[in-house]
């Protein structure tokens, strides 16, 4: 098993067959710095409100999509209730002295 989710990078899903009751797992990563979900845009067409997400937040989902789709590698889609786990990895600040980080680093 890896320290962090990015060595594994070739081993994405585990395919085969499987029964209704067995989980299918989907593990990928996606590069570069998490994005927070940005605030909706407002537009107002007379009586009419239309809310739509800001372009950063449509570039980032749309590059977590990609990721996805390359690990999911063509397999049907699944259906049913499904269970989702987010790791975030972040380095430490660099306004934090040597003993912290390395304390941070490894996971003190």
């Amino acid at each position: 098993m890896p320290d962090h989710p990015s060595e594994n990078r070739s081993d994405h899903a585990w395919g085969g067959a499987r029964s209704a009751t067995e989980r299918t797992k989907l593990c990928f990563t996606v590069p570069g710095p998490a994005k927070a979900k940005g605030r909706g845009r407002v537009h107002r067409v007379g009586n009419n409100v239309h809310v739509y997400p800001d372009q950063v937040t449509v570039l980032y989902e749309n590059w977590v999509k990609l990721h996805a789709m390359e690990a999911w590698n063509g397999r049907d889609l699944m259906e049913g209730p499904i269970a989702v786990s987010i790791d975030v990895v972040y380095e430490p600040v660099p306004t934090k002295s040597k003993k912290e980080r390395t304390a941070m680093l490894a996971g003190l």
